[in-house]
């Protein structure tokens, strides 16, 4: 089990999911999209229709309604120094908003335009207009919080990718703090801020993703072949310093203890087996 308070995750799906959000925005709330599809425009938005869609709107009326993940889809979310939330999807993936009411347009130079008025609520849909650029949303402060759970997910990262030719050592995360639990040997370790965590093989599923306005809570669980956490080490493959993969000798304790707490809970159970018997026979 990892646990961790980050101020940015990057996950990619394993199995596909709709997490229905259902979260009422603040009336006249501002909303930023970036890199959408035009095909996920309303009518009522045609005219602001462009081959990626970047937009400023201020909408009298919204709803969050859901996060659609296919099987390969990417989820990126990112909590900014003011409390805003940005979340972006890849790969298919998508961001439905309901809006009605007053729509007005922000331009560059901070000028709104209204460009519709909707009597009924029409669906927003976000999804990416480019493969390997997310399309995102930015909500201002006040709008979390978010959660979706359950999702079955290949990779994460806690940090957004190396620039080509950096120096490995300087890449770190946005990881606050948290701790990896490893059950077969009933230990924890606690994570350092900025600190990567790499789980190689196996399976893993996002048990828990909750974005408020000051952090975004992680919970995954799974299983792995190798765990390591800390700043890369130099060299191929692709390691990192601390090596928290349980060794032999430790599992085998580990389970020992397991079978030292069940044989304790059977004498347990067997001597109040009897204590109840000799009460029984104490009250003929």
């Amino acid at each position: 089990m990892l646990r961790a308070n980050t101020q940015f995750v990057e996950i990619s799906t394993s199995a596909p999911a709709i997490h229905v959000i259902g979260l009422p925005l603040l009336d006249g709330v501002e909303i930023q999209i970036f890199d959408a599809h035009a095909d996920g425009l309303p009518p009522e938005l045609s005219s602001l229709a462009a081959a990626s869609v970047t937009l400023r709107l201020v909408v009298s009326n919204a709803t969050l309604q859901s996060i659609s993940l296919p099987s390969g889809a990417g989820l990126v979310v990112r909590v900014r120094p003011n409390g805003g939330v940005d979340i972006g999807v890849l790969n298919d993936g998508s961001i439905s908003l309901a809006i009605s009411g007053t729509i007005d347009r922000i331009a560059d130079n901070g000028r709104r335009t209204t460009v519709a008025n909707i009597e009924r609520a029409t669906v927003l849909d976000v999804r990416p207009a480019e493969k390997n650029n997310p399309a995102r949303i930015v909500l201002p402060p006040g709008a979390a919080p978010i959660a979706i759970y359950n999702q079955p997910i290949d990779s994460f990262r806690f940090g957004r990718a190396r620039p080509t030719g950096d120096d490995p050592r300087t890449f770190q995360s946005e990881i606050l703090d948290g701790e990896i639990q490893i059950l077969d040997t009933g230990t924890s370790i606690e994570l350092q801020p900025h600190e990567l965590v790499l789980l190689e093989g196996g399976t893993r599923q996002l048990s828990r993703l909750e974005i408020t306005d000051k952090s975004i809570a992680v919970d995954i669980s799974g299983e792995a072949d190798r765990i390591s956490a800390g700043p890369p080490r130099t060299g191929v493959p692709f390691r990192l310093d601390r090596d928290l993969t349980p060794s032999v000798l430790s599992y085998l304790v580990g389970q020992h203890e397991l079978k030292l707490l069940w044989g304790l809970a059977v004498v347990v159970l067997g001597a109040l087996w009897k204590a109840r018997q000799w009460a029984l026979e104490w009250e003929k």
